[in-house]
């Protein structure tokens, strides 16, 4: 979990407004669901001097990147009341994580506004990732599979399994035990005891000892082995010890500096999900009580997360299985707006579009993932030199793929590509291939052995969340910010806005110092001259 403490000021655009608002307050109030307004209050902030340039009251939430957190502020300016809303996801998604939000003064929003800021409270010990390598024998045991278990004193009363290696067989091994953070494994303290225990398949635990990092660091460093020693204090073992600790960019980290997600919609109009004039249709509109479709919903409850995180606000927006009116042929990878413009602007467009697409667009088949998917890797290619931007590609379908091979080698293909594919499945189609791709307990291989470098692909089934989207939109994104981290992890080619910012004035200041080097030679050779 990550704490951001949020800031509020106002911005009046005179003087003469500034001081009608001394003496006002804010209420603060958060809501984790944005179910029927139950917002939680947090806090009011102190009379406002009318000096100032902030509020000191400043107000914390936890941060998740997966779910809608919303946030209300009431103005409260005697007995007038004005109020402003935005979300966390906002203010974190955006380039400086601050939002201006307007609000009614005088008959006019053009005056008043409150800004929003965030600042996210680390701990170092979260940033810091430390591996250890066990070079493992046991000369007393049989031969046989073992294993390790790391545990930590976090609490101080008893262990907690922090880490479990994979079973071993022989008498000689090499544990690798890597991704642990100092947080969880000492609580940052050098001086902290840390479990090891060995266990093997048929015997049981054969020992293990209680020690510190220091003293690891130490056997390390004089190349000692440390004992492994059972609970009658017999030595059955012995380990020699390598470590290090590495600091590494989190997700949160990475959107500080500037991160865009850049989001992708792909719609399936294949003549499995019937006529949208039928009512039992996929793409059905019931108008008449207002009820969104399982496209809009997860449009709006996955793609509306996302889209905080995309700065441009413009959103390329793909269909596939239709046929299009301008040619009379079923395209498999077509622009939903029906011109020859890809992106559109805002997830309310997105939904208009697709509505209007309705009409116009006779639904066919079959369901081909491929044309789309190239179409979509073809533009994150082309933005491949701004290495700050990561792409989500929200495709949602109902039906299975005819073309799951071809589709398979795409995504193993271009799994070094900064992408992740989230797949909902709507309808009751037997989604079955879709867990393949999904690949969360086995790897993602092709024909010819080929393996994905990493995991991209989430699947889930609308149905299991049909009367939750918002729940829906928690499970499908989890991975999101796990899969940035590993991708930014292994390639390191993270240059965000504010690492741009930084080099531009090394870059700057070595053009001057240059310069001068210069100037100094051109005045040393007129000095020799005369």
């Amino acid at each position: 979990t990550l704490t951001i403490e949020l800031t509020l000021k106002f911005n009046f655009k005179t003087d003469e407004i500034k001081k009608k608002f001394q003496g006002t307050t804010i209420k603060f109030y958060h809501s984790d669901l944005a179910k029927d307004d139950q917002f939680s209050y947090v806090g009011t902030t102190e009379p406002y001097s009318g000096y100032g340039v902030e509020y000191k009251k400043k107000f914390q939430m936890t941060y998740c990147f997966q779910k809608i957190q919303d946030i209300k502020c009431e103005i409260w300016l005697g007995t007038n009341i004005q109020v402003v809303n935005t979300t966390l996801g906002e203010i974190i998604g955006s380039k400086t994580m601050m939002v201006e939000l307007p609000f009614f003064f005088d008959g006019t929003t053009e005056n008043t506004s409150i800004i929003i800021s965030g600042v996210v409270l680390k701990d170092v010990n979260k940033n810091s990732f430390v591996t250890f390598n066990l070079y493992t024998e046991f000369p007393l045991l049989p031969f046989s599979d073992y294993f390790v278990v790391i545990s930590n004193w976090n609490d101080g009363s008893a262990p907690t399994k922090v880490w479990k290696s994979e079973e071993k067989t022989g008498k000689k091994f090499d544990f690798t035990a890597s991704m642990v953070t100092l947080q969880d494994l000492c609580l940052g303290n050098p001086d902290q005891t840390i479990t090891f225990e060995f266990y093997g398949i048929y015997s049981g635990k054969v020992g293990g000892v209680d020690i510190t990092l220091n003293e690891l660091n130490k056997a390390m460093n004089e190349k000692q082995k440390v004992d492994i020693v059972d609970s009658k204090g017999n030595i059955n073992g012995f380990f020699h010890v390598d470590y290090s600790i590495e600091k590494i960019s989190r997700f949160i980290d990475l959107i500080e500096y500037g991160l865009q997600i850049s989001l992708t919609v792909a719609i399936d109009y294949t003549a499995s999900n019937k006529l949208p004039t039928d009512p039992s249709s996929l793409h059905y509109f019931d108008t008449q009580n207002n009820n969104p479709n399982q496209y809009e919903q997860t449009i709006r409850a996955c793609g509306g997360i996302i889209a905080n995180y995309d700065f441009d606000q413009f959103f390329p927006v793909f269909g596939f299985g239709g046929v299009l009116p301008s040619t009379g042929e079923t395209s498999h990878c077509f622009n939903v707006s029906l011109t020859s413009l890809a992106k559109v602007q805002g997830i309310n467009n997105i939904i208009k579009v697709y509505k209007e697409s309705l009409d116009k667009i006779k639904l066919d088949g079959p369901t081909y993932f491929a044309p789309l998917l190239k179409q979509a890797i073809q533009l994150i290619k082309e933005n491949e030199s701004k290495t700050s931007i990561y792409h989500v590609i929200l495709i949602i379908t109902d039906g299975t793929i005819h073309d799951f091979d071809e589709t398979k080698n795409i995504i193993i293909k271009s799994s070094y590509l900064p992408f992740s594919v989230i797949v909902i499945g709507v309808g009751n189609e037997d989604f079955t291939a879709m867990k393949e791709l999904d690949a969360d307990k086995t790897e993602l291989i092709d024909k010819n052995g080929n393996k994905a470098e990493r995991d991209i692909i989430q699947f889930v089934k609308f149905i299991d969340y049909v009367n939750d989207p918002l729940k829906l939109a928690e499970e499908v994104l989890m991975e999101i910010p796990t899969q940035i981290e590993q991708y930014y992890r292994v390639y390191k080619r993270f240059v965000g806005i504010k690492d741009a910012e930084e080099m531009e004035e090394k870059e700057r200041q070595k053009l001057i110092e240059e310069k001068g080097e210069a100037l100094r030679c051109e005045d040393s050779k007129l000095g020799n001259a005369m």
